[in-house]
């Protein structure tokens, strides 16, 4: 509701036609089954990429060569050369990426950086930051994790690993 007052969703793309219509539908857009007819119809000024990691780099190359700027989900791509080609797209194109990484918004780490900046805690030498990656409910809950080892995540060539894939947060 913020951003609509400045910015207005053009389209919305996915490789699953109902599940674009669905999502279209819902947010008062148009859906399109073809990624490309998507950029040169709508002549967006930014993509959003919430793809799975491993069609990232494919999505935002091809925004940034339409002349799209960009703003990825984490991580920006998978691989050193996924890396390098998105790198060169940015300059080929004069187009810039940005990369979300969508647990700076959760609420407790909202509040956590606010503390933080507020320096009510005095100069900060050290953070730990934990996050249990289970297989099963042993832990009594799903661990954030087990679905981890159940779907495309579990392939390296998918996923970049678990290291890229989760740990990305805590360098952020």
């Amino acid at each position: 509701k913020e951003i609509s007052s400045c910015c207005e969703l053009a389209g919305i793309y996915d490789i699953n036609p109902g599940r674009a219509r669905y999502a279209a539908d819902l947010l008062g857009t148009r859906a399109f089954t073809d990624f490309d007819e998507m950029l040169k119809e709508t002549r967006a000024d930014c993509v959003l990429v919430t793809s799975v990691d491993y069609s990232h780099a494919e999505y935002v190359i091809r925004a940034l060569d339409a002349g799209c700027e960009v703003f990825c989900e984490k991580p920006m791509c998978i691989t050193a050369e996924q890396c390098r080609a998105i790198l060169e797209a940015e300059r080929r194109n004069h187009r810039k990426i940005g990369v979300c990484f969508n647990l700076r918004y959760q609420n407790t780490i909202v509040q956590i950086k606010q503390l933080l900046d507020s320096g009510i805690l005095g100069e900060i030498y050290n953070v730990h930051f934990e996050w249990l990656l289970t297989r099963d409910y042993s832990a009594g809950h799903s661990g954030h994790g087990a679905s981890y080892y159940r779907r495309w995540n579990a392939y390296m060539e998918k996923s970049g690993g678990l290291l890229l894939t989760k740990s990305t947060h805590h360098f952020d």
